[in-house]
């Protein structure tokens, strides 16, 4: 919205420091009146009330947020401004209500706290009105309304709005239309430029409310965050094998492994979260590390190695978001970059002697897939898919003839919404990788193939901002 900032002058006549002729004082005289008329008239139409805009703050909260605030922003007549809801948010928090205040329009005392908080909040950010509302639960479609004007000891709306399912817009101008007219009337002398600037105030406020069809950044809100970070323990598992065939030599050693603890942290941030830019705010930066402690390994025969075990990824996000507002359920698409490692080292002589022999890997990868989060109340289920192209693999596939690499990745978590941003997660990924070799009759390492499945469990927190 952009206020009305045309200037208006008080014309003064120049100081009339000699004359020529007496008869001259008298036509000055009627210049200077006339001047000072014409001033005091226009300074007159300038404080006459409803020639200057009122400010006002909307805001709507709970389901279809966004398209309800729409409605009522355009439902404003030219001699309201409509100020950025951050503004007044702000004023909202420090007079006591809750992030989304639409929530107590549901009860009596309720109301009336919000209406005591409103007028505070009006007084603090210095604004005229504001107008809240809120989609009411229920199968029949309506809309809890409140319009407070800044002094006024009662709202002058104060309603549940019914409607029919596509007759919203019309049922809330029937509810605040007549209010609005007499909160902000139109000016009792307007010509053709004040009309024009009028009509540009109205085409500059539907064009902003059209632009901000998204619903503005709420903190706590998983789906639409700003940023994420998680923290957690994990479980991590390990089966590698050869594929069995008459070209396989006996240095081809199998390797498993069960239960090996872990601590895993995290991090997810979407830098233009808070704005209104339509691709970049959606687009985030994430990062995951794992490092698993207390592992060894030794072979039938007693041989032991120290073992080591960990994982990073690190990539970009965009989401799309679909369903309520208030706890959007998002569809993504990631790429990332990521290693894993798994390697051993000999405690003695005897460890050495196999050590060429063993399951070492260093997978280098780039990653892309599909995720989702799929809200279900207080909780939510988040699933994933994706290819992973492996650019090394590590020592055991330096060994063989023309390897070839490729994997798959899964993973599924459950979210239990804590509150105030707060959740909890349990979940796992699987992710195998296939090798294909080509042996020859000859080679000192031979084999057809090998597969590579690693299986990690967590159980975490994760902040949500």
């Amino acid at each position: 919205m952009v206020r009305d900032t045309a200037r208006r002058h008080l014309v003064t006549s120049p100081a009339v420091t000699s004359f020529r002729a007496p008869h001259r004082i008298g036509r000055l005289l009627l210049l200077a009146s006339l001047f000072c008329l014409v001033a005091l008239t226009h300074r007159a139409m300038a404080e006459t009330p409803g020639s200057a805009p009122k400010r006002m703050a909307i805001h709507a909260d709970g389901p279809e947020a966004a398209a309800l605030k729409e409605e009522l922003v355009r439902l404003m007549p030219a001699t309201v401004e409509v100020v950025a809801i951050d503004f007044f948010a702000k004023a909202m928090s420090s007079s006591g209500l809750p992030r989304e205040p639409g929530t107590l329009l549901a009860s009596r005392g309720g109301k009336k706290s919000l209406a005591l908080g409103l007028k505070k909040a009006l007084d603090k950010a210095e604004l005229d009105g504001a107008v809240l509302a809120r989609k009411k639960p229920g199968r029949k479609p309506a809309v809890m309304l409140l319009f407070v004007e800044r002094g006024a000891d009662t709202p002058r709306v104060d309603e549940t709005v019914a409607h029919a399912g596509g007759e919203r817009a019309e049922a809330l101008e029937g509810a605040l239309g007549s209010a609005l007219r007499a909160f902000a009337p139109p000016p009792a002398r307007a010509d053709s430029a004040s009309e024009s600037e009028a009509a540009e105030r109205v085409r500059e406020r539907d064009e902003a409310a059209r632009r901000g069809n998204e619903p503005e950044f709420v903190a706590h809100r998983a789906g639409a965050e700003l940023f994420e970070v998680t923290a957690g323990l994990e479980l991590g598992a390990r089966f590698f094998g050869y594929h069995e065939g008459a070209a396989n030599t006996a240095n081809t050693r199998p390797y498993e492994v069960l239960g090996v603890p872990g601590l895993a942290v995290g991090g997810v941030v979407y830098p233009a979260a808070t704005t209104d830019v339509p691709v970049a705010r959606d687009l985030g930066v994430f990062v995951r590390y794992a490092h698993f402690f207390g592992l060894s390994s030794q072979t039938a025969d007693v041989r032991v190695f120290d073992t080591s075990f960990n994982r990073f990824t690190a990539g970009l996000r965009y989401r799309l978001r679909f369903g309520d507002d208030a706890d959007p359920g998002t569809v993504g698409a990631f790429g990332a970059f990521g290693f894993e490692n798994f390697t051993f080292t000999p405690r003695d002589d005897r460890g050495v002697e196999i050590a060429s022999e063993l399951a070492d890997v260093k997978y280098r990868t780039l990653k892309g897939g599909l995720d989702a989060r799929i809200p279900l109340g207080v909780v939510a289920l988040t699933p994933s898919l994706a290819y992973v192209g492996a650019l090394e693999g590590g020592p055991v596939y330096e060994r063989f003839r023309e390897p070839t690499l490729r994997g798959l990745e899964a993973a599924l978590d459950l979210a239990l919404v804590v509150g105030s941003g707060v959740e909890l997660r349990l979940g796992g990924d699987y992710t195998r990788y296939f090798a294909s070799f080509a042996p020859l009759p000859d080679d000192e390492y031979s084999a057809e193939g090998a597969d590579d499945q690693l299986v990690h469990l967590h159980l975490e927190a994760a902040y949500v901002f």
